[in-house]
């Protein structure tokens, strides 16, 4: 499928933001089976959490390729999510598509997400069926979430006054509700639900898990051993896609912490900052040594322990922002040193291996001046013109970010710049 930009104008969307329009109209098109696990409450904004999408196992690689198709991002883990981001809201959207109904992590499979799909409410957005809607939700919020959330007691309450023991799901709960006492049934649960009896509900559902549990634990130790080709496949893909690592340069004032910051707090992806300057932290120490082979390996020790520690965290599938880098030796120190110690920042430049992607942030010295003033705007500027040569050096990594803007805008501008790197990988 050709590779294709979201939309992200409102004009003639409706209610709908452009991005669910998108996904939408795609899996439409493709004739996906599909339906959402739990309907978002305004689909002009993002959730707080994922949206959870149900698809045909028969139809996931297709699901797959319109996301990837419509500029998604694949989420690195095990599993299958991913992420969009709207500049022009700056909202985050989180797809997390699954192909079964199971709970407490697989441990509790229901093998009804077939039979649920077949008896869809195929609208607009295609939903579960009311019945099949309502005890996803239960186990989903029991068992998954700890807790049922005081967001879906109202919803569970007003669906339990409806007809719920027919449908594949209700068949399930008849099952599991048979592993406890005989005074446990799907019954006696929505009893509780009408009656408000949230602690007896959770209490309850959490022993009939345990008990299933128990009374499967052979059938699930034997679906393991069968699905260890699926997650091998899937551990795989992470190992081979990890996480990115993105180095932030530039003069003082030009907003290198700043921005750091800004990404950890907003970023849907887990973030690992990492400071990689060649001054701070630990090698203040090693430099007092005042012997040059002796602070050469010392500083070595020491730059490449954060830069293993980063790739620890890219195997995690985490975000790394490297605040800094050694990169930074391209750039005249602002004392004089000796021709040691020109030699050894020559050969710090080089220590390390260069980050996925470098963002160079870029302003005027005067700008830069104002907002520190530790050091004079013509040396900044001599520093800036230094930073903007990196790009011609590493023209596949470094990128110029316009830092002269607001920091939300700097911010907004290096996130899509970190997902189109993450997009290209996945093109790769």
């Amino acid at each position: 499928m050709k590779r294709q930009a979201v939309t992200l104008s409102r004009a003639d969307t409706g209610t709908m933001h452009p991005i669910f329009r998108a996904v939408l109209d795609e899996l439409r098109q493709r004739q996906v089976r599909w339906a959402l696990l739990r309907s978002p409450a305004d689909l002009m904004t993002p959730l707080d959490g994922d949206i959870d999408v149900l698809v045909h196992s028969a139809d996931m690689s297709a699901a797959r390729n319109i996301f990837l198709a419509l500029g998604f991002v694949r989420v690195p883990r095990v599993g299958t999510h991913f992420l969009a981001f709207d500049a022009p809201t700056d909202q985050w959207f989180w797809f997390h598509v699954v192909d079964d109904l199971s709970f407490l992590g697989g441990q509790v499979k229901t093998y009804a997400a077939e039979g649920c799909l077949a008896r869809r409410l195929d609208s607009e957005l295609p939903r579960l069926a009311p019945d099949d809607g309502f005890w996803v939700l239960l186990l989903h919020c029991a068992l998954d979430k700890r807790a049922v959330a005081a967001r879906h007691r109202s919803t569970l309450q007003r669906d339990a006054a409806k007809e719920l023991l027919t449908g594949p799901m209700a068949a399930f709960m008849a099952r599991f509700c048979g592993t406890g006492s005989a005074a446990v049934t799907p019954h006696a649960l929505v009893e509780m639900i009408i009656r408000e009896q949230w602690t007896e509900l959770e209490r309850t559902l959490w022993e009939l898990a345990d008990r299933w549990m128990h009374r499967h634990r052979a059938s699930f130790l034997r679906r393991r051993w069968d699905d260890a080709a699926q997650y091998a496949d899937a551990a795989k893909r992470a190992i081979r896609s990890p996480g990115l690592s993105v180095a932030l340069l530039g003069p003082d004032g030009a907003g290198k912490s700043t921005l750091a910051a800004g990404i950890a707090q907003s970023f849907k992806m887990p973030v690992s900052i990492m400071y990689m300057g060649l001054t701070g932290g630990f090698l203040k120490q090693v430099d007092r040594l005042r012997v040059p082979g002796v602070v050469f390996v010392g500083r070595a020790m020491v730059i490449w322990r954060r830069y293993l520690r980063g790739r620890l965290h890219q195997a995690r599938g985490r975000l790394v922002v490297f605040d800094r880098y050694v990169l930074d030796a391209a750039v005249p120190h602002p004392q004089r040193l000796n021709r040691m110690q020109r030699m050894s920042r020559w050969l710090d430049f080089y220590l390390c291996p260069p980050p996925d992607l470098v963002l160079v942030l870029d302003a005027p010295g005067d700008v830069m001046h104002r907002r520190k003033g530790e050091y004079q705007a013509d040396m900044l500027e001599d520093w800036r013109r230094h930073f903007r040569d990196l790009q011609r050096r590493f023209p596949d990594a470094v990128e110029i970010v316009d830092a002269s803007q607001d920091k939300d805008a700097v911010r907004i501008d290096a996130t899509q710049r970190i997902l189109r790197r993450y997009r290209e990988r996945d093109v790769d």
